[in-house]
């Protein structure tokens, strides 16, 4: 009797091994694409996900009057008025309807050479509004006029009742 209990062990054994090997060998062979997803689900996610806002450039230079690296939120025509002249610009400032829209003026600060630029890369919606700014550094070897440069650009978005936010993306231009 003893032996008959081993050799249905063994027997069991084999087959529980069996049966794993096929089951491995059909994974194998045909993927896991119908197996369940331990991920979770797109409904599943807490996390809004951004999106794209359109946005307008409006005017940009190298020869503003801010010297140091800031941003300005502008939601009237009496502040676009004070930041156009900083920005020494020609002419009147172009009729902006800030009911619907606002000026985001971002300023790179003042720099010992030219080569150096700043550009609103991106404006993206989420919990919060998040405006990203390239800034570019010329690369080493560069031959650059020897004159102070102040960079600057000027963009139009729509209005938001979101918390602004920015994030430097530095990049060295050759």
């Amino acid at each position: 009797m003893g032996i008959l209990k081993g050799m249905r062990d063994k027997i069991i054994f084999i087959s529980v091994s069996v049966v794993a090997v096929v089951v491995a060998a059909l994974v194998l062979l045909y993927g896991t694409k119908n197996l369940p997803n331990p991920q979770p689900s797109a409904a599943q996610n807490t996390e809004p996900s951004a999106i794209a806002v359109p946005f307008t450039q409006l005017a940009q230079g190298t020869r503003s009057k801010v010297s140091s690296r800031v941003n300005y939120h502008i939601t009237s025509a009496t502040e676009l008025k004070e930041i156009w002249d900083l920005v020494n610009a020609t002419g009147t400032p172009p009729t902006i309807d800030f009911a619907t829209h606002t000026v985001l003026a971002v300023f790179a600060g003042q720099k010992p050479t030219a080569g150096y630029a700043i550009a609103v890369k991106e404006v993206k919606d989420a919990e919060n509004r998040m405006v990203t700014i390239s800034l570019m550094n010329p690369g080493e070897g560069c031959m650059l006029a020897q004159a102070l440069s102040a960079p600057y650009v000027l963009a139009v978005v729509p209005a938001t009742s979101l918390p602004l936010t920015h994030e430097d993306v530095p990049s060295v231009v050759s």
